[in-house]
């Protein structure tokens, strides 16, 4: 390529300057296929591990309420519980009722229902963009399936300990509402409903499908998270299991994450309150799970970042007082 070729080039409106981003998000991924080249097995089987988590935990704790919740917001009864709720959520949140209807459904399943719910609700034309963007500060939660069963039974062995950081979560994320009631308090925008009326069986069929599609997004993360984790561990020679190790690994993967810190040989409190910071924050790949539905309202990844963050904090601070009330 000449020299006169290579500065059209250059002016062509389609060309575009590599960001430092891209580029060491580039050599980052590179490493991670030649680490898979050179160790096959090893992948295969974080691969394997990872899909069978998904398949055992995530998928039978949140696909039903994917289905249902879609079939409850065609409902009237909702819009009639949240004409009652729409009080205390005005006071609260500065949200209108909808949103006490998300959150109650976002604590029953977990992540990413919260997210997917107002992301559908705003398409549907039935809330505006602003009480969407305040509706994720305290609508993007863990569901108890997971927390008592998976977390409290399966890993730390102790139901109590599940309902700690249960009760921890649930009133950091109203905390976060309040203290974010006034984000996109503007934003006014709503999008025209749609007025066309679908069958029985072609709803059932979307309703089918959307859900599926939506788990399978779910999946790719999880095993996208894996892989990477076992990598920077491996780069890192993180093979211990420490508090650092555990933390880093749930900032990325809660499951990984919730798992490492109950191999600890901390204290039942410390491993609580370690717990519930991860569980709150949700990790980055829960992050992009919830944002892949998100992104459709507008939504910051910053801002999304930095409200998942003081969730954490929140609920860690509660998590204290709780461990050392109870």
């Amino acid at each position: 390529m000449n020299s006169k070729t290579f500065v059209k080039f250059k002016k062509n409106k389609n060309y575009k300057k590599l960001s430092l981003y891209a580029i060491l998000l580039s050599i980052l991924l590179f490493f991670v296929i030649l680490s898979m080249v050179v160790n096959p097995e090893k992948y295969i089987a974080v691969t394997l591990n990872s899909i069978l988590i998904w398949a055992t935990v995530v998928l039978p704790s949140i696909f039903p309420f994917l289905v249902y919740t879609k079939f409850l917001t065609k409902l009237k009864l909702v819009d009639h519980f949240a004409n009652l709720c729409t009080p205390i959520t005005r006071f609260l949140f500065n949200t209108d009722g909808l949103s006490s209807y998300i959150y109650i459904m976002s604590i029953m399943s977990g992540y990413p229902v919260g997210a997917k719910l107002t992301t559908d609700l705003y398409l549907e034309g039935k809330i505006d963009r602003g009480t969407a963007h305040r509706t994720i500060c305290f609508c993007t939660n863990c569901g108890p399936m997971f927390i008592i069963g998976t977390v409290g039974v399966g890993l730390l062995l102790s139901k109590q300990a599940g309902y700690i950081i249960l009760i921890a979560h649930l009133l950091g994320a109203i905390i976060n509402g309040i203290v974010y009631r006034n984000y996109h308090k503007n934003d006014k925008k709503i999008l025209k409903a749609n007025i066309e009326q679908s069958s029985t069986d072609n709803f059932l069929s979307e309703t089918a499908i959307s859900s599926a599609n939506s788990m399978f997004i779910v999946g790719t993360y999880i095993i996208v998270f894996f892989i990477l984790i076992e990598f920077l561990n491996r780069l890192f020679s993180m093979n211990n299991t420490t508090i650092l190790n555990a933390l880093f690994n749930g900032f990325l993967e809660i499951t990984h994450g919730a798992k490492d810190i109950a191999l600890l040989p901390i204290s039942m409190n410390f491993k609580i309150i370690l717990s519930t910071a991860i569980l709150s924050f949700g990790g980055i790949a829960t992050a992009f799970q919830s944002f892949a539905f998100i992104k459709k309202i507008e939504y910051s990844f910053k801002f999304f970042f930095l409200q998942k963050l003081t969730h954490c904090i929140f609920s860690t601070i509660i998590a204290c007082l709780l461990c050392l009330i109870l």
